[in-house]
Order: structure tokens, then sequence, then C-alpha cells
């Protein structure tokens, strides 16, 4: 069972095209999961161990701790070479799975448009909660940074995206209400 949600996380990499917009290079996924993995994602904050995470302690997202149960297997699930190699396929690139984090921004979390640390070559963001919560917008290059494209946020949609000087994104707005829930998985 675990080999057929590996395949099946691969087929959605694979079948997902990839789109350039003038150096911003991303795929945006829909159905990114199987059923026994959305199975697994399905808990609450206030069922899993969590803390604040680096360099954002005064900010209202968690982290799901290492320590749980769930972040471990997400971790090794991320860290097959078979998805490792479909996203390098797709990108062109060679990638080293790094870790995998389970969020959750509460009222009031925010972003402004930023690139991530050059550490990371590659962000993979799949969204697991069913409230009405804002997206991930691309923004282009220049010092305005208009908005180019927005990932809606939909339970088990999401987008990878290559990190380079074009790369800039952000929440799409403000968390409003309940919690937005997503994973997080950093390729270098």
């Amino acid at each position: 069972m675990y080999n057929s949600s590996v395949d099946f996380v691969v087929k959605s990499i694979q079948k997902t095209p990839l789109v350039n917009l003038n150096g911003l290079i991303y795929q945006e996924y829909q159905d990114f999961f199987d059923d026994v993995w959305l199975e697994k994602l399905n808990f609450d904050f206030n069922d899993i161990k969590t803390d604040k995470l680096e360099k954002q302690e005064n900010e209202q997202r968690f982290k799901v701790m290492y320590s749980e149960n769930i972040s471990k297997e997400l971790n090794m699930f991320f860290k097959k070479t078979k998805i490792t190699k479909a996203l390098e396929e797709k990108f062109n690139l060679s990638l080293n799975p790094g870790i995998t984090d389970i969020w959750f921004d509460f009222f009031g979390y925010q972003l402004t448009p930023h690139v991530d640390n050059p550490s990371i070559k590659l962000a993979l963001q799949i969204y697991l909660g069913d409230q009405e919560q804002p997206g991930t917008a691309f923004y282009d290059a220049t010092e305005n940074h208009k908005k180019i494209h927005q990932v809606l946020y939909k339970k088990n949609n999401g987008y990878s995206l290559l990190n380079n000087d074009k790369s800039w994104h952000s929440l799409d707005s403000a968390v409003r209400t309940g919690f937005r829930k997503s994973i997080y998985v950093r390729y270098s």
C-alpha cells in the first residue's frame, strides 16, 4: 500500500505541466495525495504536539513536532527516491530531500512577498484543510511585486516552486479565521 501511495504522488508530479512565467517556474497540483495519505493527514491542531518555527517564534505559525509519528512518516515518504526523481526530471535539476513540515497558520498570520532561503532549490506545498483560507500568490520580480498568479487553497492541491531570483511568493492575504493547514517540503 505504501508503494501505491508513492506511485500516486509520482504520477501527480509527472502529469502536472511545468509552468515558466518569465523565470518563475512552478507546477500547480490537483489531487496530489491518494486517499490513504489524506486519511493519515486528517487530524486537528489539538490532536498533536506542535512547536513554533525557527525565526518565526512571534508569528501565528506552528509546525507539528518532528517527534510525532505522522511527521516522521511524512519525512520518510518525501525522501523516497521515486518522488525525488520525478521532481528532478520535471524541473531538470539534481535534488536532495530535506525536511518536511506540517504547518498550522492561525488568525493574522501573513507573509510579505519573498524568495526562500538560498539553501532551498525547490519547495513543495500541499494544502490540507477544508476551510476557506488564503492561497499562495506568485509575483513578478520587479520592485512593485505585481501578482501574476494565485494558487487557491483547496484540500489536496498545491504547488512546487523552483527557488530562484524570480520566485517571489507569499500568502495571498492574512489568515482570517480557523487555521490554514499544509505540508511544506524542502529540497536542496
